[in-house]
């Protein structure tokens, strides 16, 4: 299924332009990063379930660095011609996700061990939980929603 955000409609308010922004970028984040606010909740193992001391293993544990892992560390460390990075995480029964700069590509383990449900991010404290907000991107976005038709959620 796909989802999007919507262009904000023209306006001359350099704040509305800024915190409209940074909730975008926040949100292409959260989504680079594995939060699926649509899945079902679910768990995941953040445990290298290779055979320890195999070259598998090792690779994992390199997937499981903060820092994460390239193709190129991953080659120097096992002195392999090529490697498929996929392949090496599901080995370890890891989940990955990559981020691209320049024509470096990084592999990092997906360390949401908990999928946020979709009813969670349907009120607007679980949106700006989710997407880590600001306090001043709080207070800005809970003064936006005043007066709008409907309940809106927030927490004390």
């Amino acid at each position: 299924m796909a989802r999007e955000f919507r262009q904000h409609s023209g306006t001359l308010e350099s704040r509305k332009v800024l915190m409209w922004t940074k909730a975008c970028i926040r949100m292409v984040m959260v989504a680079q990063n594995g939060m699926v606010p649509s899945a079902p909740v679910a768990t995941q193992s953040l445990i290298n379930k290779a055979r320890p001391g195999s070259k598998a293993w090792q690779i994992g544990q390199m997937f499981l660095r903060p820092e994460g892992v390239t193709t190129d560390e991953v080659l120097a460390a096992t002195g392999w011609p090529s490697v498929s990075m996929p392949n090496q995480a599901k080995q370890a029964g890891l989940q990955v996700y990559k981020i691209r700069t320049g024509r470096r590509v990084r592999y990092f383990v997906r360390r949401d061990a908990i999928q946020a449900p979709a009813a969670f991010v349907r009120t607007l404290q679980g949106w700006s939980t989710l997407l880590k907000l600001e306090p001043d991107e709080v207070a800005y976005f809970r003064q936006r929603t005043e007066g709008l038709s409907g309940p809106i959620e927030w927490a004390a």
